[in-house]
C-alpha cells in the first residue's frame, strides 16, 4: 500500500497540489489542496524499505578501545593520529566519546589495531506505517494547517 507524502499514513492516494507541490497524498490530506483530475492515482513512489541483510554499527565502548590502544602503544596522541593516518582533531573526539567513526575510518583502524570497532546489527524490515519510528518525520509535521471557516 502506498504511503501519503504529507502524512505518512497508509492508504490509496491522490494526486493534489498543496501550497504550490505535487503531492501524492490520502483523500484526508487531499482537502488541503487542489485535487488534480487525469493523474492516475496508482503512481506512486514506493517506500525504501531495508533489507534482512545485517548492518555493522560501531561498537559503544569505542572511545575506551581507542584510548586503551594508544595507551598500550605509550603513543600521544599526536603520534597515534599519524599512525592511524587520521586528523588528530578527529582522535581527540573519538577519544573523548563526542563523536563517532564513520564505519569506514572504523574498519581501517580495526585493521591497523587488530581490534574490534564494528558489530553487526540486525534491520528490522520496514512496513510503511507501521514502522515509522517515533524521530522519523513527515511533510505534515512541518505544516501549520489553518482550518477553513
Amino acid at each position: 500500500m502506498p504511503v501519503c507524502e504529507m502524512c505518512g499514513k497508509a492508504a490509496p492516494l491522490l494526486t493534489a497540489t498543496i501550497e504550490g507541490v505535487d503531492l501524492k497524498v490520502c483523500s484526508n490530506c487531499g482537502k488541503f489542496g487542489r485535487i488534480k483530475k487525469g493523474i492516475p492515482a496508482a503512481v506512486y513512489r514506493k517506500p525504501i524499505l531495508r533489507s534482512e541483510e545485517p548492518e555493522w554499527a560501531v561498537v559503544e565502548n569505542y572511545a575506551f578501545l581507542l584510548r586503551s590502544a594508544r595507551e598500550q602503544k605509550k603513543m600521544t596522541q599526536e603520534e597515534f593520529a599519524r599512525f592511524l593516518q587520521e586528523k588528530e582533531s578527529s582522535l581527540t573526539k573519538w577519544e573523548a566519546g563526542t563523536v563517532k567513526p564513520s564505519l569506514e575510518a572504523a574498519g581501517i583502524i580495526e585493521k591497523k589495531l587488530r581490534i574490534s570497532l564494528l558489530k553487526r546489527e540486525e534491520a528490522a524490515s520496514a512496513t510503511p506505517n507501521s514502522s515509522q519510528r517515533k524521530d522519523e518525520l513527515t511533510l505534515g509535521d512541518f505544516i501549520k494547517l489553518k482550518r477553513r471557516k
